[in-house]
C-alpha cells in the first residue's frame, strides 16, 4: 500500500536538508533536491519498517494536510 508523507526540503550549505514532520526524529539530506527526496523516501520506509517490527502504530499519511512552499515577492 502506498502512503504519502509531507516533507520539508530546505537549502543547507550547498545541499538540501529534509525534515519529515510525521517522523520528528527522522532527518536526511542530499546534494540535489531529487537525491534529498529519494533519501527521504528511504528514511520513511525504514521508519515504517522499524515501527512495524516493534509493534508500534504507523502514522497515517499526511501529504494532503498541507503544502510547504517558498514564495518570493519583489522587494518593497
Amino acid at each position: 500500500m502506498e502512503r504519502s508523507y509531507r516533507v520539508i526540503v530546505e537549502p543547507d550549505d550547498g545541499a538540501f536538508a529534509v525534515r519529515i514532520p510525521t517522523f520528528p526524529g527522522a532527518f536526511t539530506w542530499g546534494p540535489t533536491v531529487e537525491a534529498a527526496l529519494a533519501s527521504a523516501q528511504d528514511v520513511i520506509t525504514l521508519e515504517i519498517a522499524s515501527r512495524t517490527e516493534r509493534g508500534e502504530d504507523v502514522p497515517e499519511p499526511d501529504a494532503m494536510r498541507g503544502l510547504v512552499a517558498t514564495v518570493t515577492v519583489p522587494a518593497a
